[in-house]
C-alpha cells in the first residue's frame, strides 16, 4: 500500500507541476541536439539495453515477471519496477543517448526483478540436485560480472566495460 501511495504522489506531483515539461520532452526530438552521439535506429538502445544488464540477467527477469503475472503473486513490485524501467529508458531515448550512467537509474529495479526472478526459479524448478546446480551458476556469473566491472584492468576509463557490454548481440537472437 506505501508503495502505491508513493508513485501515486509522485504521479499527481508530475502531473500538476510538471506537464509543461513532460509534454515538451515527449513531443519534442532532442537527439539533433545531440547530434554527435545520435544512434540511426531505436533498436539499437534495445539492443544496448540487453547487452549492458547480460542475456543471463534479462532472461532471469522475463522467467520471474511472467512466473508473476502467470500465478498472481508480487504484482504490484513488479509492475512498479517495470514500469519505472520502462519510464527512464523511454525518456533518456526520447531526449538524448541512454548512456552507461544512466543505467544506474534502473539498477535497483532491475537488481529487485533479478532476486525476484531467481526466487522464481527455485519456485519452478523441483529438482533440488538442478537447484543447487543453477543457483552455483548463477552466483559463478555474478562472480565474474563484478570482476570484469571493477576489476584494476577496467579502472581505465576507455577500457571500462559494463555488465558483459562486450557480449556480441545480432538481430537473430531474437
Amino acid at each position: 500500500m506505501n508503495l502505491f501511495i508513493s508513485g501515486i504522489t509522485a504521479s499527481v506531483i508530475l502531473g500538476v507541476w510538471f506537464i509543461p515539461v513532460v509534454r515538451t520532452y515527449l513531443t519534442n526530438d532532442y537527439s539533433s541536439s545531440y547530434s554527435a552521439y545520435a544512434l540511426t535506429d531505436e533498436f539499437q538502445y534495445i539492443i544496448r539495453f540487453y547487452n549492458h544488464y547480460a542475456p543471463y540477467t534479462i532472461w532471469i527477469i522475463l522467467i520471474g515477471v511472467g512466473y508473476d503475472f502467470i500465478h498472481r503473486q508480487n504484482l504490484k513490485l513488479t509492475s512498479f519496477c517495470l514500469i519505472s524501467t520502462s519510464i527512464i529508458f523511454i525518456m533518456f531515448t526520447r531526449i538524448q543517448q541512454i548512456d552507461t550512467h544512466h543505467y544506474y537509474l534502473m539498477n535497483i529495479a532491475m537488481l529487485i526483478l533479478l532476486i525476484n526472478g531467481i526466487k522464481n526459479l527455485v519456485y519452478i524448478i523441483k529438482n533440488p540436485r538442478i537447484i543447487k546446480t543453477v543457483l552455483i551458476s548463477i552466483c559463478f556469473l555474478i562472480v565474474v560480472n563484478f570482476y570484469c566491472c571493477f576489476s584494476t584492468n577496467n579502472l581505465d576509463e576507455k577500457s571500462a566495460v559494463t555488465f558483459f557490454s562486450r557480449t556480441l548481440i545480432s538481430l537473430s537472437v531474437f
